[in-house]
Protein backbone atom coordinates (compact mmCIF):
# COMPACT_ATOMS: atom_id res chain seq x y z
CA UNK A 1 0.00 0.00 0.00
CA UNK A 2 1.13 3.32 -1.45
CA UNK A 3 1.94 5.89 1.88
CA UNK A 4 -0.70 8.47 0.69
CA UNK A 5 -3.33 5.47 1.18
CA UNK A 6 -2.04 4.75 4.16
CA UNK A 7 -2.01 8.09 6.06
CA UNK A 8 -5.53 8.73 4.41
CA UNK A 9 -6.42 4.87 6.73
CA UNK A 10 -4.80 6.19 9.97
CA UNK A 11 -6.79 9.41 9.55
CA UNK A 12 -10.15 7.79 8.99
CA UNK A 13 -9.25 5.36 11.44
CA UNK A 14 -8.75 8.27 14.28
CA UNK A 15 -12.12 9.56 12.97
CA UNK A 16 -13.74 5.99 13.85
CA UNK A 17 -12.04 5.62 17.18
CA UNK A 18 -13.23 9.12 18.31
CA UNK A 19 -16.89 7.91 16.92
CA UNK A 20 -16.86 5.00 19.18
CA UNK A 21 -15.46 7.01 21.95
CA UNK A 22 -18.77 9.09 21.75
CA UNK A 23 -21.09 6.19 21.72
CA UNK A 24 -19.29 4.71 24.57
CA UNK A 25 -19.44 7.73 26.41
CA UNK A 26 -21.12 11.08 24.67
CA UNK A 27 -20.13 13.49 22.10
CA UNK A 28 -19.48 16.04 24.76
CA UNK A 29 -17.14 13.87 26.41
CA UNK A 30 -15.34 12.39 23.88
CA UNK A 31 -14.19 16.39 22.75
CA UNK A 32 -13.19 17.27 25.93
CA UNK A 33 -10.78 13.87 26.08
CA UNK A 34 -9.35 15.36 23.04
CA UNK A 35 -8.31 19.15 24.19
CA UNK A 36 -7.69 17.45 27.49
CA UNK A 37 -5.35 15.83 25.99
CA UNK A 38 -3.49 18.61 24.08
CA UNK A 39 -3.59 20.60 27.36
CA UNK A 40 -2.00 17.67 29.17
CA UNK A 41 0.81 16.90 26.69
CA UNK A 42 1.96 20.68 26.81
CA UNK A 43 1.90 20.32 30.55
CA UNK A 44 3.95 17.35 30.91
CA UNK A 45 6.61 18.81 28.00
CA UNK A 46 6.60 22.41 28.89
CA UNK A 47 6.20 22.38 32.72
CA UNK A 48 7.03 18.72 34.03
CA UNK A 49 9.64 17.83 31.64
CA UNK A 50 11.14 21.27 32.20
CA UNK A 51 11.06 21.24 35.78
CA UNK A 52 12.42 17.35 36.15
CA UNK A 53 15.42 19.06 33.98
CA UNK A 54 15.77 21.89 36.80
CA UNK A 55 15.66 20.18 39.10
CA UNK A 56 18.39 16.95 37.93
CA UNK A 57 20.69 19.96 38.64
CA UNK A 58 19.80 20.95 42.44
CA UNK A 59 18.94 17.75 43.87
CA UNK A 60 21.56 14.87 44.09
CA UNK A 61 19.24 12.28 43.22
CA UNK A 62 15.68 11.64 41.18
CA UNK A 63 12.47 12.35 43.42
CA UNK A 64 11.11 9.48 45.12
CA UNK A 65 7.39 10.86 44.05
CA UNK A 66 7.83 11.28 40.02
CA UNK A 67 4.19 10.39 39.25
CA UNK A 68 2.65 12.14 42.16
CA UNK A 69 4.65 15.48 41.10
CA UNK A 70 3.35 14.92 37.14
CA UNK A 71 -0.17 14.10 38.10
CA UNK A 72 -0.06 17.56 40.37
CA UNK A 73 1.20 19.12 37.03
CA UNK A 74 -0.73 17.38 34.64
CA UNK A 75 -3.71 18.31 36.79
CA UNK A 76 -2.66 22.07 36.68
CA UNK A 77 -2.69 22.13 33.14
CA UNK A 78 -6.61 22.59 33.08
CA UNK A 79 -6.88 25.89 35.14
CA UNK A 80 -3.16 27.27 33.79
CA UNK A 81 -3.30 30.92 32.42
CA UNK A 82 -2.31 29.31 29.31
CA UNK A 83 -4.24 26.74 28.91
CA UNK A 84 -7.02 28.73 26.14
CA UNK A 85 -3.73 29.87 24.35
CA UNK A 86 -2.65 25.90 24.25
CA UNK A 87 -6.42 24.81 22.74
CA UNK A 88 -6.30 27.70 20.15
CA UNK A 89 -2.92 27.01 19.17
CA UNK A 90 -4.35 23.06 18.61
CA UNK A 91 -7.38 24.45 16.81
CA UNK A 92 -5.42 26.68 14.38
CA UNK A 93 -3.67 24.03 13.31
CA UNK A 94 -3.93 22.19 9.99
CA UNK A 95 -3.63 18.87 8.51
CA UNK A 96 -0.33 18.86 6.25
CA UNK A 97 0.74 15.72 4.21
CA UNK A 98 2.34 12.86 5.77
CA UNK A 99 -0.27 12.85 9.33
CA UNK A 100 -1.64 9.99 10.52
CA UNK A 101 -3.91 12.06 12.57
CA UNK A 102 -6.59 14.74 11.96
CA UNK A 103 -5.95 18.22 13.92
CA UNK A 104 -8.52 18.99 16.50
CA UNK A 105 -10.67 21.14 14.73
CA UNK A 106 -11.42 18.06 12.60
CA UNK A 107 -11.94 15.90 15.25
CA UNK A 108 -14.33 18.54 17.20
CA UNK A 109 -16.36 19.19 13.90
CA UNK A 110 -16.96 15.46 13.04
CA UNK A 111 -18.24 14.97 17.06
CA UNK A 112 -20.52 18.40 16.45
CA UNK A 113 -18.88 19.74 19.15
CA UNK A 114 -17.78 23.47 20.03
CA UNK A 115 -13.97 23.75 21.68
CA UNK A 116 -13.82 24.41 25.64
CA UNK A 117 -11.75 24.17 28.15
CA UNK A 118 -13.12 21.05 29.95
CA UNK A 119 -13.20 20.74 34.58
CA UNK A 120 -10.38 19.01 35.60
CA UNK A 121 -10.69 15.53 36.38
CA UNK A 122 -11.97 15.02 39.92
CA UNK A 123 -10.00 10.95 40.28
CA UNK A 124 -7.35 9.33 37.80
CA UNK A 125 -8.05 6.58 35.48
CA UNK A 126 -5.32 4.79 37.72
CA UNK A 127 -6.92 4.93 41.04
CA UNK A 128 -10.22 3.62 39.50
CA UNK A 129 -8.86 0.69 37.49
CA UNK A 130 -6.36 -0.26 39.88
CA UNK A 131 -8.01 0.52 42.99
CA UNK A 132 -6.56 -0.76 46.53
CA UNK A 133 -3.29 -2.21 44.16
CA UNK A 134 -2.14 1.77 43.01
CA UNK A 135 0.18 2.48 46.00
CA UNK A 136 1.79 -1.15 45.43
CA UNK A 137 2.17 0.04 42.05
CA UNK A 138 3.65 2.85 41.98
CA UNK A 139 5.82 2.24 44.30
CA UNK A 140 6.88 -0.35 42.25
CA UNK A 141 6.85 2.03 39.08
CA UNK A 142 8.87 5.05 41.05
CA UNK A 143 11.44 1.82 41.97
CA UNK A 144 12.12 1.11 38.97
CA UNK A 145 12.13 5.03 37.28
CA UNK A 146 14.90 6.11 39.81
CA UNK A 147 16.97 2.63 39.23
CA UNK A 148 17.20 3.50 35.25
CA UNK A 149 17.69 7.15 35.65
CA UNK A 150 20.44 7.02 38.68
CA UNK A 151 23.41 6.90 36.45
CA UNK A 152 22.47 9.58 33.81
CA UNK A 153 20.63 11.63 36.83
CA UNK A 154 23.75 11.45 38.91
CA UNK A 155 25.83 13.24 35.45
CA UNK A 156 23.70 15.67 34.80
CA UNK A 157 23.85 16.92 38.81
CA UNK A 158 27.52 17.21 38.43
CA UNK A 159 27.11 19.39 35.40
CA UNK A 160 24.64 21.24 37.11
CA UNK A 161 26.88 21.88 39.93
CA UNK A 162 29.61 22.94 37.37
CA UNK A 163 27.14 25.56 36.12
CA UNK A 164 25.78 26.50 39.36
CA UNK A 165 29.49 27.74 40.28
CA UNK A 166 30.23 29.25 37.00
CA UNK A 167 27.28 31.47 37.21
CA UNK A 168 28.48 32.49 41.05
CA UNK A 169 31.98 33.63 39.47
CA UNK A 170 29.77 35.51 36.41
CA UNK A 171 27.53 36.96 38.74
CA UNK A 172 29.84 38.52 40.73
CA UNK A 173 31.80 39.23 38.00
CA UNK A 174 28.78 41.11 36.66
CA UNK A 175 28.21 43.41 39.51
CA UNK A 176 31.51 45.03 39.55
CA UNK A 177 32.11 45.39 35.49
CA UNK A 178 30.16 44.44 32.33
CA UNK A 179 30.88 41.00 31.34
CA UNK A 180 31.95 40.55 27.68
CA UNK A 181 29.75 38.91 25.24
CA UNK A 182 30.96 35.47 25.42
CA UNK A 183 30.49 35.60 29.67
CA UNK A 184 27.36 37.65 28.89
CA UNK A 185 25.89 34.80 26.59
CA UNK A 186 27.32 31.72 28.92
CA UNK A 187 25.17 33.44 31.81
CA UNK A 188 22.18 33.52 30.38
CA UNK A 189 22.63 29.49 29.22
CA UNK A 190 23.18 28.64 32.62
CA UNK A 191 20.23 30.35 34.06
CA UNK A 192 18.00 29.21 31.58
CA UNK A 193 19.42 25.49 32.75
CA UNK A 194 18.73 25.99 35.89
CA UNK A 195 15.64 28.44 36.60
CA UNK A 196 14.04 28.09 32.49
CA UNK A 197 13.54 29.94 29.59
CA UNK A 198 11.18 32.20 31.21
CA UNK A 199 14.11 33.41 34.04
CA UNK A 200 16.34 33.54 30.88
CA UNK A 201 14.60 35.48 28.66
CA UNK A 202 15.16 39.32 29.95
CA UNK A 203 18.94 38.58 30.15
CA UNK A 204 19.15 37.48 26.59
CA UNK A 205 17.05 40.25 25.48
CA UNK A 206 19.17 42.84 27.61
CA UNK A 207 22.64 41.11 25.99
CA UNK A 208 21.19 41.21 22.33
CA UNK A 209 20.52 44.36 22.97
CA UNK A 210 24.16 44.99 24.36
CA UNK A 211 25.71 43.09 21.54
CA UNK A 212 23.48 43.74 18.21
CA UNK A 213 26.35 42.24 16.01
CA UNK A 214 27.07 39.54 18.45
CA UNK A 215 25.40 35.98 16.56
CA UNK A 216 24.91 34.16 19.52
CA UNK A 217 23.58 36.87 21.87
CA UNK A 218 21.15 37.72 18.82
CA UNK A 219 19.94 33.65 18.67
CA UNK A 220 19.44 33.44 22.23
CA UNK A 221 16.98 35.91 22.23
CA UNK A 222 15.36 34.73 18.99
CA UNK A 223 15.33 31.11 20.69
CA UNK A 224 14.09 32.29 23.90
CA UNK A 225 11.20 34.33 22.63
CA UNK A 226 9.77 31.69 20.21
CA UNK A 227 9.87 29.55 23.03
CA UNK A 228 7.38 31.78 24.88
CA UNK A 229 5.58 31.84 21.75
CA UNK A 230 6.87 36.06 20.82
CA UNK A 231 6.75 36.90 17.13
CA UNK A 232 9.98 39.24 17.90
CA UNK A 233 12.11 36.32 17.95
CA UNK A 234 11.94 35.83 14.44
CA UNK A 235 13.43 39.36 13.60
CA UNK A 236 16.36 38.13 16.31
CA UNK A 237 16.79 35.03 14.45
CA UNK A 238 17.15 36.90 11.29
CA UNK A 239 19.50 39.17 12.08
CA UNK A 240 21.84 36.34 13.15
CA UNK A 241 21.45 34.94 9.03
CA UNK A 242 22.50 37.96 7.78
CA UNK A 243 25.64 38.41 10.57
CA UNK A 244 26.55 34.25 9.98
CA UNK A 245 25.57 33.13 6.52
CA UNK A 246 26.55 29.74 7.57
CA UNK A 247 23.68 29.69 10.49
CA UNK A 248 20.65 29.65 8.17
CA UNK A 249 20.87 25.99 7.57
CA UNK A 250 20.04 25.48 11.47
CA UNK A 251 18.04 28.19 11.99
CA UNK A 252 15.63 28.03 8.86
CA UNK A 253 14.39 25.30 10.17
CA UNK A 254 13.39 26.81 13.72
CA UNK A 255 11.86 29.71 12.43
CA UNK A 256 9.66 27.33 10.15
CA UNK A 257 8.80 25.53 12.99
CA UNK A 258 7.07 28.61 14.96
CA UNK A 259 4.13 29.34 12.13
CA UNK A 260 3.61 25.80 12.49
CA UNK A 261 3.40 25.84 16.34
CA UNK A 262 0.74 28.47 16.13
CA UNK A 263 -0.99 26.92 13.33
CA UNK A 264 -0.20 29.17 10.09
CA UNK A 265 1.54 26.56 8.21
CA UNK A 266 1.42 28.21 5.03
CA UNK A 267 3.71 30.84 6.63
CA UNK A 268 6.29 28.12 7.15
CA UNK A 269 6.27 26.80 3.85
CA UNK A 270 9.35 29.77 2.50
CA UNK A 271 11.21 28.34 5.12
CA UNK A 272 10.94 24.89 4.98
CA UNK A 273 12.03 25.32 1.00
CA UNK A 274 15.01 27.13 2.03
CA UNK A 275 16.16 25.00 4.73
CA UNK A 276 15.87 22.22 2.16
CA UNK A 277 17.65 24.10 -0.58
CA UNK A 278 20.30 24.54 2.02
CA UNK A 279 20.48 21.07 2.99
CA UNK A 280 20.62 19.79 -0.74
CA UNK A 281 23.32 22.75 -1.23
CA UNK A 282 25.66 21.56 2.12
CA UNK A 283 25.27 18.11 0.81
CA UNK A 284 26.64 18.96 -2.84
CA UNK A 285 29.54 20.60 -1.47
CA UNK A 286 30.61 17.73 0.92
CA UNK A 287 30.19 15.54 -1.98
CA UNK A 288 32.68 18.35 -3.97
CA UNK A 289 35.06 18.12 -1.58
CA UNK A 290 35.10 14.68 -1.01
CA UNK A 291 37.56 13.80 -3.82
CA UNK A 292 39.68 15.36 -6.53
CA UNK A 293 39.83 13.85 -9.94
CA UNK A 294 42.62 14.53 -12.51
CA UNK A 295 40.07 16.00 -14.58
CA UNK A 296 39.32 18.81 -12.37
CA UNK A 297 39.85 22.19 -13.02
CA UNK A 298 42.33 23.87 -10.42
CA UNK A 299 42.93 27.71 -9.65
CA UNK A 300 45.94 29.30 -7.86
CA UNK A 301 46.07 28.29 -4.23
CA UNK A 302 45.83 32.04 -2.89
CA UNK A 303 47.65 31.40 0.37
CA UNK A 304 49.49 33.66 2.31
CA UNK A 305 53.30 34.31 2.30
CA UNK A 306 53.87 32.35 6.03
CA UNK A 307 51.30 29.36 4.86
CA UNK A 308 53.44 29.34 1.69
CA UNK A 309 56.35 28.96 3.88
CA UNK A 310 55.02 26.66 6.56
CA UNK A 311 53.96 24.04 4.08
CA UNK A 312 57.55 24.30 2.00
CA UNK A 313 59.42 23.69 5.31
CA UNK A 314 57.27 20.55 6.40
CA UNK A 315 57.50 19.12 2.57
CA UNK A 316 61.39 19.73 2.69
CA UNK A 317 61.86 17.73 5.56
CA UNK A 318 60.25 14.44 3.75
CA UNK A 319 63.13 12.28 2.81
CA UNK A 320 60.83 11.36 -0.38
CA UNK A 321 59.60 14.82 -1.60
CA UNK A 322 62.04 16.57 -4.52
CA UNK A 323 59.63 19.03 -5.80
CA UNK A 324 56.01 20.36 -4.78
CA UNK A 325 53.31 22.93 -5.78
CA UNK A 326 50.01 23.58 -4.41
CA UNK A 327 46.74 25.03 -6.39
CA UNK A 328 42.92 24.68 -5.47
CA UNK A 329 40.28 23.19 -7.14
CA UNK A 330 37.44 25.09 -8.93
CA UNK A 331 34.52 24.33 -6.25
CA UNK A 332 30.48 25.11 -7.63
CA UNK A 333 28.94 24.80 -4.24
CA UNK A 334 29.69 26.96 -1.79
CA UNK A 335 32.87 28.39 -3.37
CA UNK A 336 33.66 30.86 -0.29
CA UNK A 337 34.15 28.63 2.30
CA UNK A 338 36.56 25.33 3.21
CA UNK A 339 38.68 25.51 -0.02
CA UNK A 340 40.19 22.04 -1.07
CA UNK A 341 43.99 22.21 -1.91
CA UNK A 342 45.83 20.16 -4.40
CA UNK A 343 49.22 19.38 -3.70
CA UNK A 344 51.37 18.10 -6.54
CA UNK A 345 55.00 15.91 -5.26
CA UNK A 346 57.64 14.93 -7.33
CA UNK A 347 59.09 11.95 -5.56
CA UNK A 348 62.99 11.76 -5.40
CA UNK A 349 64.03 8.63 -7.12
CA UNK A 350 65.46 5.56 -5.19
CA UNK A 351 66.36 2.26 -6.70
CA UNK A 352 63.83 0.24 -4.24
CA UNK A 353 60.92 2.61 -2.18
CA UNK A 354 59.64 1.50 0.29
CA UNK A 355 56.56 3.64 0.41
CA UNK A 356 53.81 2.90 -2.01
CA UNK A 357 52.33 6.15 -4.08
CA UNK A 358 48.95 5.70 -1.59
CA UNK A 359 50.75 5.41 1.73
CA UNK A 360 52.98 8.54 1.11
CA UNK A 361 50.19 10.42 -0.26
CA UNK A 362 48.01 9.90 2.66
CA UNK A 363 51.43 10.50 4.75
CA UNK A 364 52.22 14.07 3.25
CA UNK A 365 48.56 14.65 3.12
CA UNK A 366 47.96 14.33 7.14
CA UNK A 367 51.53 16.13 7.85
CA UNK A 368 50.13 19.15 5.72
CA UNK A 369 46.37 19.19 7.49
CA UNK A 370 48.91 20.67 10.73
CA UNK A 371 49.39 23.51 8.78
CA UNK A 372 46.60 24.24 6.15
CA UNK A 373 43.26 24.24 9.00
CA UNK A 374 40.00 23.95 8.20
CA UNK A 375 40.26 22.74 4.48
CA UNK A 376 41.07 19.55 2.43
CA UNK A 377 43.95 18.48 0.93
CA UNK A 378 44.30 16.40 -1.73
CA UNK A 379 48.06 14.91 -2.62
CA UNK A 380 49.13 13.78 -5.99
CA UNK A 381 52.50 12.46 -7.15
CA UNK A 382 53.37 11.91 -10.56
CA UNK A 383 53.05 9.03 -12.19
CA UNK A 384 51.62 7.90 -15.48
CA UNK A 385 48.06 8.46 -14.12
CA UNK A 386 48.10 12.33 -12.60
CA UNK A 387 50.14 13.52 -15.99
CA UNK A 388 47.36 16.08 -16.52
CA UNK A 389 47.34 16.81 -13.13
CA UNK A 390 50.57 18.00 -12.76
CA UNK A 391 50.48 19.84 -16.29
CA UNK A 392 48.13 21.81 -14.78
CA UNK A 393 49.95 22.16 -11.20
CA UNK A 394 53.05 23.44 -12.72
CA UNK A 395 51.44 25.76 -14.71
CA UNK A 396 48.55 27.36 -12.31
CA UNK A 397 49.99 26.49 -8.83
CA UNK A 398 52.71 27.91 -6.24
CA UNK A 399 55.69 26.03 -6.24
CA UNK A 400 56.43 24.91 -2.48
CA UNK A 401 59.66 23.09 -3.20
Amino acid sequence: MDSARSFALSRQQEFEADRFSAEATDARTAADALIASELVSWADEARFGSRLFQMSSIKPSPPDIHLSLRAEVLRAAYTADEASGVMAQALERHAVAGNTHPELAERLSALGQSPRIPAPPTESAAAVFLGDCLPRVQTELEAQWREALAEPWSKHYAEGQVAMARLAELDAKAEKEPLDAEEACAQAQIVERLRGAEAALPLAIEIAARQPDHALAQFQAGRLLLSQHDARGLEYLDHVMALDADSAIAIAPIIASFPIGEGHVEAAAPWIDRASALENEMASAQAERAEVRATDELAPAEISPELQRQLGVVLSAHPHVKHAWIARKKLLHLADRAPVYVVGVVRKWTWFPRVTNAALAQELADALATAIESANTFVFLNGSGTALMFRRLRKIGTQLV
